[in-house]
């Protein structure tokens, strides 16, 4: 191993309370120190925005101490609120509040969401940290390989409770509850661990390169995906692609599509017309 990604999401105490994680920032002082000691050069860390009780100065502190710390790698994501937690409960008590009149911000605004992203990307570019994909900054020669891996649909295993695999134009994924995965384990074991679903179609595959490849820096190449499909990408999606250049979102150079700074910032909602 020569790589280590480390889970801090916040160099903020307050934060990480509000998050519900049970580690502190000195925590992640040690843990990153442990692992210089130990050997790695290639250190990654996640971080998160858009939070709750989260300032653009709360913001801007994490990822100078991130960047002073030396870290290689730095994956910047944005809230996603998931069903079935605290949080999703809690935001939508406070949104049904704001309908009836009661202000209760929970998280900051769009704008302010996109003026997080936009200082990352600048602050971390003056630092030397490349934006390769839309939520991950490396330094030279330091993109993560297997994450660039998945946005490129190259072939992978994942092991464990809910993993989840690319073998061919197959995805796997593994059962999340113990139980039935070890019971798929014996009796499948060494034939084959993990569960089909159905191929994909080539029409599925078509978007699936679309929406994973226009992810990255570098965008979907034009002559892979001919050579990939037999088909032109303008002939399959020429009306898609015309609408989002029109627009100002993506753009053609050479052999590559891929979006514009504008275009990240809508980025799911661009890559929606690709299904």
């Amino acid at each position: 191993m020569n790589r280590l990604s480390i889970g801090v999401q916040s160099f903020d105490d307050g934060i990480l309370k509000t998050l519900g994680r049970i580690h502190t920032k000195q925590d992640a002082f040690v843990v990153i120190a442990d692992a210089k000691a130990a050997g790695f050069s290639n250190i990654s860390a996640d971080l998160m925005f858009a939070l709750p009780g989260q300032s653009m100065a709360v913001w801007q502190d994490s990822l100078h101490t991130a960047t002073r710390l030396g870290l290689t790698h730095i994956s910047a994501y944005s809230l996603i609120i998931e069903e079935n937690t605290p949080f999703y409960t809690q935001y939508h008590v406070a949104m049904e509040a704001k309908m009836r009149g009661e202000d209760q911000p929970l998280l900051p605004s769009e704008d302010e969401e996109t003026d997080m992203y936009l200082y990352a990307v600048s602050y971390l570019a003056s630092c030397g940290y490349h934006r390769y994909e839309i939520s991950n900054f490396a330094k030279d020669g330091l993109y993560c390989r297997h994450n660039d891996g998945y946005w490129l649909r190259t072939p992978y295993v994942g092991f464990g409770l809910g993993a989840a695999s690319l073998v061919g134009e197959c995805r796997y994924e593994n059962p999340e509850d113990l139980q039935s995965y070890c019971r798929q384990a014996a009796r499948l074991w060494p034939d084959r661990f993990l569960r089909a679903d159905a191929p994909m179609s080539a029409e599925e595959a078509m978007a699936e390169t679309m929406i994973l490849g226009l992810r990255r820096q570098e965008g979907v190449s034009i002559s892979g995906f001919r050579a990939k499909f037999g088909l032109d990408l303008w002939e399959r999606y020429g009306n898609i692609i015309e609408k989002h250049v029109n627009n100002g979102y993506l753009q053609r150079k050479g052999d590559r599509l891929f979006f514009t700074d504008a275009g990240f910032l809508i980025s799911n909602i661009c890559l929606a017309d690709f299904i």
